[in-house]
């Protein structure tokens, strides 16, 4: 009967994470919305499945896992993002076959950050003297009580770039563009856009709520869209 629940929808809320390690706050756990994408692809009573996001973003890998779930089901996929989609929860959004956002909501910010405090300053105020004492040369890097050599922070910044430029090669892919137009070039900075800015580049496919993208589930399928939550 086409009165049955057939679009599901699979939330992804506050921060995104590989596993709940005791953060306080709302959060969402990569193998929870893994789960709930798969069990969906499996029922053969879904044809639309909803992916409501609205996150700041969070762990890079935990976006990556995430994605990766949804390219690999077979049913059709539609993010909505509501307050936000920033971050690692704007690369997971822009994996769905389509994206839509409300007028309202910030999105971007992506990239790839590993900023931290260092307290090396303060330490020495305070007649506080870190002994480096390690097997090797970078081992403490990154240690909040020692400021970064050029060498570490030249590593660093290598390897926060080379995983922005993995990621926009995927959205690049998922979006259908060159890795090298301006639209995609421009996001490199981790700026803001608002909805009109993302659709204007070609990131997201509408400007809706979830009426919005039941209608639209309803034009596809020709029929009601009913939704199992």
């Amino acid at each position: 009967s086409h009165s049955e629940q057939n679009t599901a929808v699979v939330q992804l809320l506050g921060e995104l994470v590989t596993y709940d390690y005791g953060i306080e706050g709302m959060f969402t756990v990569s193998s929870d919305v893994i789960r709930e994408l798969e069990s969906a692809d499996q029922d053969v009573s879904i044809e639309y499945i909803i992916l409501e996001i609205d996150s700041p973003g969070g762990s890079i890998t935990a976006g990556e896992e995430v994605v990766e779930a949804v390219r690999a089901i077979s049913k059709p996929t539609i993010a909505l993002i509501r307050s936000q989609g920033l971050s690692a929860s704007f690369y997971v959004a822009l994996s769905a076959d389509k994206v839509y956002s409300y007028e309202t909501s910030r999105l971007g910010n992506f990239g790839v950050t590993n900023s931290y405090l260092d307290y090396a300053k303060q330490n020495i105020q305070e007649g506080i003297t870190f002994n480096q004492i390690s097997s090797g040369k970078f081992k403490d890097i990154m240690n909040n009580e020692k400021s970064l050599t050029e060498e570490e922070r030249q590593m660093m910044m290598e390897d926060v770039n080379f995983k922005a430029n993995l990621l926009l090669l995927d959205i690049a892919e998922f979006r259908g563009q060159d890795i090298t137009s301006d639209n995609l070039q421009s996001l490199l900075d981790g700026r803001l856009l608002t909805a009109d800015e993302a659709l204007d580049l070609g990131l997201i496919d509408g400007t809706s709520g979830r009426l919005g993208v039941l209608d639209f589930i309803e034009k596809q399928t020709g029929y009601k869209a009913v939704v199992c939550e």
